[in-house]
């Protein structure tokens, strides 16, 4: 029996479970199964596709990795040190701008520490060999972390056009902040649990 939706009628279809590995792929005699595609009506070419082969290692992957490693180095170093001096300033300078910032900076590091390194095993490895559990933490923990380094870049921009409209209105600075950064956090929490 033939699925019919437009033009196109979908015929025979059928799934096999693929060996993850090329060796035991091509030792075990398993070939891909055709996704046949009949034409119904004027056309009458047929499509014959095959799944995709098993990923390999490749001088892609290697290159990924250096470039990937490279910069996980350059940013932890950079997002250590940024965080070491404002831990050393806190006590002299706490104005609104030092908190986005600070709050920047902690979202930069998530991003450093938890995309670079799930991003560089992945090249590395060329499969996820952590399970769908670690998967899905992983992808959120990533996912927040870029949705809360834009959301606080535009919160330091909504900061910024504030301080140049109303120049000396600073009484609701404070408070007008911390609503920022939790909106931020938030908004960054739920849009990354579709993950």
């Amino acid at each position: 029996m033939a699925l019919t939706k437009g033009r196109w009628s979908v015929v025979n279809l059928t799934y096999e479970v693929l060996p993850t590995d090329e060796a035991a792929y091509t030792s075990s005699g398993l070939s891909p199964t055709p996704l046949l595609i009949e034409p119904t009506g004027a056309d009458t070419n047929v499509t014959n596709t095959t799944h995709p082969a098993v990923p390999t290692f490749s001088d892609h992957h290697l290159m990924k990795v250096i470039i990937t490693s490279f910069l996980f180095l350059w940013a932890a170093a950079g997002n250590v040190s940024v965080l070491a001096v404002m831990q050393r300033s806190r006590s002299r300078s706490r104005t609104p701008l030092h908190s986005l910032v600070f709050q920047l900076t902690v979202a930069d590091s998530l991003v450093t520490f938890v995309t670079m390194p799930s991003e560089l095993a992945w090249a590395a490895t060329v499969s996820w060999k952590a399970g769908e559990v670690m998967c899905r933490i992983i992808k959120f923990l990533q996912m927040i972390g870029l949705y809360q380094s834009t959301l606080i870049t535009v919160a330091i921009s909504v900061d910024r056009a504030v301080a140049v409209l109303f120049p000396f209105s600073k009484s609701g600075a404070p408070h007008r902040t911390k609503v920022m950064i939790i909106t931020c956090w938030v908004l960054s929490t739920v849009f990354s649990f579709p993950q």
